[in-house]
């Protein structure tokens, strides 16, 4: 069976002089069947086809018009219907108004996407096939502009919109609003925490702990950065000092193009609570990781996965015990332990 996945996904935000609010959801997907060459830095490898969509072309739409546009698929008759996978799991229909405010509340300005990508901007164009016997589509090349801020983005989608009449009107074809980042890996803006509390950086499952900088021609640049894995260890910046960094550093560092910053609030939760399971033969071992598909498992206690709390760490257990796992894992014996005793 076909289906659609949803790798990513981007909420623009732009408001006209009349104050509005218009929202544009762009998604990474692409089909479960279909596959491509990929470069991966050394060599080709294939994998699933997947490119930037504006969904269901809902091109700079108010908040209602946003709830319409995607209205044939929140009907009653429709609430259990697959729509499309998210990752490896799958959004129904009942789920579509939740991934809308969602993707509403997390909505970026162009000029704040951009700036987070250090990029000057990105291309859009509308596409349309010319008639019924000729399937290649053809771009409208009045319509095809590098759009830089949110004036020229919404000079665009007034100029695509009039196209996709005159088109209509004319021809009767499929129009199609194009909008490509020209890369997989867009970074979303830090959000500032609510307050004034400070905030720590964290790529994957470890901290930022100090930061090193050399002087070059009368400016600090960042030269190296030290990680740490114990949440107690690491550093406190404020929001403007931890996102100037996460700025420098991405430039710099590559690989911290994923950080994200967390309220300063964790290292005040203990961390010591872990999962611990039986295998069939009556061993404990530890969860070390675990996704919708896979269980990573640890021998001992030092390479298990620390919750920050008693209740994050009781429900994911509980979740673990409702599946059932077909090799060494005996099911239902998954409880929380905690490295120092309570």
């Amino acid at each position: 069976m076909g289906y659609e996945i949803m790798y990513k996904k981007v909420f623009l935000k732009a408001t006209n002089e009349a104050g509005v609010d218009l929202y544009t959801p762009v998604c990474l997907m692409g089909p479960n069947n279909v596959t491509q060459q990929h470069w991966t830095g050394n060599r080709y490898s294939e994998r699933r086809c997947r490119d930037w969509t504006l969904m269901l072309n809902a091109l700079a739409l108010n908040k209602e018009g946003l709830y319409d546009k995607f209205a044939h698929m929140m009907q009653p008759n429709r609430a259990d219907c697959e729509m499309w996978k998210n990752g490896s799991r799958w959004v129904y229909g009942k789920d579509i108004r939740r991934w809308l405010d969602s993707g509403i509340a997390s909505a970026v300005t162009i000029e704040d996407l951009l700036k987070a990508n250090h990029r000057t901007g990105f291309s859009c164009r509308v596409l349309y096939y010319k008639n019924a016997e000729d399937m290649r589509l053809t771009s409208a090349s009045e319509c095809e502009v590098i759009v830089r801020d949110t004036k020229s983005f919404l000079a665009w989608a007034e100029s695509a919109k009039f196209k996709e009449k005159e088109l209509n009107k004319n021809n009767k074809t499929d129009v199609f609003f194009e909008i490509d980042f020209m890369s997989e890996d867009i970074r979303m803006p830090s959000r500032k925490p609510r307050g004034h509390e400070k905030v720590l950086i964290k790529e994957g499952r470890r901290y930022v702990e100090e930061i090193e900088y050399k002087n070059e021609a009368g400016k600090n640049i960042p030269h190296s950065v030290c990680m740490t894995s114990d949440v107690k260890d690491a550093k406190e910046f404020t929001f403007e000092e931890a996102a100037a960094i996460q700025n420098d550093f991405s430039m710099v560092f590559p690989s911290l193009r994923k950080t994200r910053l967390v309220s300063t609030k964790v290292q005040s939760k203990p961390f010591d609570a872990i999962i611990a399971f039986e295998d069939v033969d009556g061993t404990e071992k530890f969860v070390a990781k675990n996704t919708r598909s896979r269980l990573f498992v640890a021998l001992d206690e030092e390479g298990a996965k620390r919750y920050a709390d008693k209740s994050s760490a009781q429900k994911v257990c509980a979740a673990l015990n409702e599946k059932r796992y077909s090799r060494s894992v005996k099911n239902g014996s998954f409880r929380v332990k905690f490295l120092i005793p309570c």
